[in-house]
């Protein structure tokens, strides 16, 4: 195989399709470093008949999930069936159905040096063994092979396992078997056995470990369950919030890569059957008593008419039934995130023992949690500032992951879905586990020893933090957190014009701001007028540089160069938000470069644009005109001849004060009358300039630096703790006010969303009415 590759090796699960489809046996599945199994192709005898790639899953994620809509369940087997496995029982009942129609059943089990490993069996006491959860990952070995021989001989198989493999036995089989039942596993992801086993030698050293139970039920079903150990000495029992290895795993820090970008954690589903845990099952009115008696409750979804069929005729062997609409788990929808310090943990336990690691990096001081505007999809300058200080904290040597909250959907019915813009953010900048309310933010704090505001603008009133002051100003942190605004702004000049506005009857916007940023341990501003208000209101804040310029011209040419798709040169580039200007940028370019046609022109606003190419025709453009902050930074970075004209005054701090800084001043225009040519066809010296960027590169790196190495003292964290009782005072009297009016607004909303006619105003409908629902909930959680 050319390049000795099958898929994105991030991507790779492990399924063994390819290792099983090659007919040549020129693939073997080999550990790598952190002991998971991939495959390796011996190139002597790979024939490059392309098999592989076609049975890979991660490669034809299309055809491996069934496109019928799903039926949900609540399930549970009879009280015997279900004292036996991890929720509902609903597995043991399949697979006693197929055993008694002289089938065979695929699961996995413990080998005897505790590997997990999937067998094919009819044996009964082997399909007792593959009961209860076991959180490793299982190796399929051939079974592929196996269970294709017993279907051709028309013997009925039940395969179980992550949806993954079954995704790998599909593409294996490449055909539909009436004979064949698959049953996925709402899968959290997949740790390493190399580290099961390590953990196991280290826990237990003198002693054979005969059996792990994840799940024992001896009290109850539930969350707060025992994990028990048989070994050859004794028995072991463990609460969940004392088994380290558990911890490790439900906290995603030893899990395969591949399973934090998991092609298969969504609502279409690989298995004619999926099952799961029914946790929230205490929520569903019908399934409330089924829920109490803590025996174990399944989700049951029946994902295609073959499963419907045989879920009909067993409907009489469950002790309840439940049918349910729109039940959904976290990972039912997106993968499990990466932990911020996951790849140090396999580091370290390559020189420390599992505990050892574990207690050095799971809530290390090295985890940097950062809040910007990355959720935007149409806009070049807020996506890039996000990734360029996810990618200076990584390089000073800090675990950083930016929070994966859309407030796109609370502040614009309009917000645009954009797949380049997608596509980017997945693959550049690490993001935490998606966040949809305060709850969930403070539950960051489990992970997070730091936390960063910043850049862009992040503390503009009017336009950004209006609704959303508790995450912009880092209120869900613990007051012994670090707590760090980087190259924030105000967004404006006249900041008390936004600030000086009644928000109760005792206290303005202004009031609240000052309370929000004194629980800050270090402030950096983007612009100097800001550094100037934070100084006026007693508050000790650093001008620092934005982001972008933290991150070298090489490294952006080199991102840029990562885009392999077609370029046209441009002579002239023209980025304008705020209006279109694109004849007076013509006539304006005509000024400055000879024999230029219209052709020679390109617009970057484009929706079709990547932020690579954006990139990439601003670098290699002769001169380019801009509105736009972040279009002059990297013009700039790029060592670009432009020119900013920009009518809106309000806004223009942030360049006035980035042009002082660099001596660049004469490049400021408020409008194309204004322009003085013959200033504009000078170069500008960007030996000088690249000079002071240096300077307050340098100083704002160690300005980081220091912000994040910082020590909470005790009596910080009690300082803290009065300004958040303040806090909340002036919230709950702002809660008590305005949530009944959030509520009667959504009440309104649900009443014109169920009553529309047309597509566009049911979506803006359901917009308001979910916005609404939103911040009643959250007024209510604060009061």
């Amino acid at each position: 195989m050319q390049n000795n590759f099958i898929c994105d090796r991030n991507l790779c699960t492990g399924c063994t399709a390819c290792f099983n489809k090659c007919p040549v046996s020129a693939i073997k599945m080999e550990e790598n470093d952190e002991g998971f199994l991939y495959p390796v192709i011996d190139e002597n005898l790979c024939i490059n008949c392309g098999l592989c790639k076609k049975v890979c899953p991660v490669n034809n994620v299309n055809a491996c999930v069934n496109t019928e809509e799903s039926l949900q369940y609540i399930a549970a087997a009879p009280d015997n069936v279900r004292k036996i496995s991890s929720s509902g029982g609903m597995f043991n009942i399949v697979a006693t159905y197929v055993l008694n129609s002289g089938g065979y059943v695929c699961g996995v089990v413990y080998d005897d040096n505790m590997n997990a490993v999937h067998i094919l069996t009819n044996n009964k006491q082997d399909v007792l063994r593959m009961s209860g959860s076991k959180y490793v990952q299982s190796y399929t070995g051939n079974c592929f092979q196996q269970i294709k021989e017993k279907l051709d001989n028309n013997i009925k198989v039940l395969f179980t396992g992550c949806p993954c493999q079954v995704a790998g036995l599909k593409q294996y089989l490449n055909k539909e078997y009436e004979n064949l039942i698959t049953m996925d596993l709402i899968c959290h992801g997949t740790p390493s056995p190399e580290l099961f086993i390590k953990f196991l030698k280290e826990e237990y050293p003198n002693e054979k470990v005969l059996d792990v139970n994840f799940r024992y039920k001896k009290d109850n079903w539930g969350t707060e369950y025992n994990i028990v150990t048989k070994t050859d000495s004794g028995i072991y029992s463990n609460k969940i919030n004392d088994h380290i290895y558990t911890k490790a795993f439900a906290h995603n820090m030893c899990l395969r890569i591949s399973c934090t970008e998991c092609q298969f954690a969504q609502k279409q589903r690989t298995g004619d059957f999926t099952i799961g845990d029914a946790w929230g099952a205490n929520k569903i009115f019908k399934a409330k008593k089924l829920y109490k008696d803590k025996k174990g409750a399944s989700i049951l979804l029946v994902n295609n008419s073959k499963a419907k069929n045989i879920f009909d005729e067993l409907k009489k062997e469950f002790k309840q039934v439940i049918p349910v609409k729109n039940y959904s788990q976290p990972n039912m929808q997106y993968p499990s995130t990466k932990h911020p310090s996951r790849d140090d943990f396999f580091e370290k336990n390559k020189t420390m023992t599992f505990k050892k690691a574990f207690e050095e990096t799971f809530c290390s001081k090295k985890n940097v949690a950062i809040l910007n505007h990355c959720w935007e999809n149409c806009n070049f300058g807020a996506v890039l500032t996000g990734y360029a200080l996810n990618k200076v904290c990584k390089l000073l040597g800090y675990n950083a992951q930016t929070i994966n909250y859309n407030f796109g959907n609370e502040m614009s019915e309009n917000y645009i879905q954009n797949s380049l813009f997608d596509d980017f953010k997945q693959k550049y900048i690490d993001f935490t586990m998606p966040v949809r309310n305060y709850v969930e933010f403070e539950y960051l704090n489990n992970y997070f020893d730091n936390f960063i505001v910043g850049s862009d603008q992040v503390w503009r009133y009017q336009i950004i933090t209006k609704d959303n002051l508790e995450y912009f100003f880092l209120n869900f942190a613990k007051p012994e957190k670090n707590i760090i605004s980087c190259a924030a702004s105000f967004g404006i000049y006249d900041i008390d014009s936004e600030l000086n506005v009644k928000y109760t009857k005792n206290a303005t916007i202004k009031d609240l701001y000052i309370k929000y940023l004194k629980n800050f341990d270090s402030i950096s501003i983007r612009e100097e007028n800001g550094v100037e208000y934070c100084k006026k209101l007693g508050l000790n804040a650093s001008l620092i540089l934005d982001p972008v310029f933290l991150i070298t011209k090489k490294d952006w040419e080199k991102l840029t160069d990562e885009d392999k798709s077609p370029k046209e040169f441009h002579k002239v580039a023209h980025y304008i938000i705020n209006s279109n200007q694109t004849e007076s940028t013509v006539n304006l370019a005509k000024q400055i470069i000879t024999d230029i046609q219209i052709d020679d022109f390109i617009k970057l606003n484009s929706k079709d644009m990547s932020i690579q190419n954006w990139l990439w025709q601003l670098n290699n453009c002769e001169f380019f005109v801009t509105d736009s902050f972040h279009g002059c930074c990297f013009a700039i970075i790029f060592n670009k001849q432009f020119i900013c004209v920009n009518s809106n005054t309000k806004i223009l701090a942030r360049m006035e004060s980035l042009f002082k800084m660099l001596g660049i001043e004469n490049r400021l225009y408020k409008n194309f009358d204004e322009i003085d040519y013959e200033i504009i066809k000078q170069k500008i010296n960007y030996e000088k300039v690249n000079k002071k960027i240096e300077e307050y590169s340098l100083f704002s790196k160690e300005w980081l630096v220091n912000a994040l190495n910082k020590n909470i003292t005790d009596d910080v964290i009690k300082s803290k703790i009065k300004i958040k009782n303040e806090i909340r005072n002036i919230n709950k009297e702002y809660a008590k006010k305005h949530r009944f009016k959030y509520f009667i607004k959504y009440l309104s909303y649900t009443s014109k969303y169920l009553l529309s006619v047309s597509k566009k105003q049911k979506q803006h409908n359901k917009f308001k009415k979910d916005l609404f629902k939103l911040r009643h909930k959250h007024l209510k959680y604060i009061q």
